[in-house]
């Protein structure tokens, strides 16, 4: 009983020591996705400001135009680069080939 208890409680140990603690990866998780975020936004300050941004009107119209445009005409898809392993023919026999 007492050898039970023993190796019991040095599993339990085990087991708990693998969620003591955290790697250091952790501590840094994500900072090169806020950083690349913070480097695409345009104006960091725009949820505070209530002021309009200035947009030429040819610009804009042509803008909404090819937007809507997108949906109406979406692009082909490009060729995608596939390698079929095991279809089409050749010329060895195969399993299913030729009499037996």
């Amino acid at each position: 009983m007492k050898t039970a208890l023993t190796v019991s409680t040095l599993i339990a140990c085990a087991t708990f020591a693998g969620c003591e603690s955290t790697p250091n990866l952790d501590s840094r998780f994500g900072d090169s996705v806020n950083m690349l975020k913070a480097q695409q936004t345009l104006d960091p300050s725009a949820s505070s400001s209530t002021e309009a941004i200035q947009v030429d009107g040819l610009a804009a119209k042509e803008a909404i135009g090819q937007y809507k445009k997108s949906f109406s005409h979406p692009k082909t898809p490009a060729n995608t680069f596939s390698i079929n392993i095991g279809a089409g023919s050749s010329s060895g026999s195969g399993a299913g080939s030729g009499s037996r």
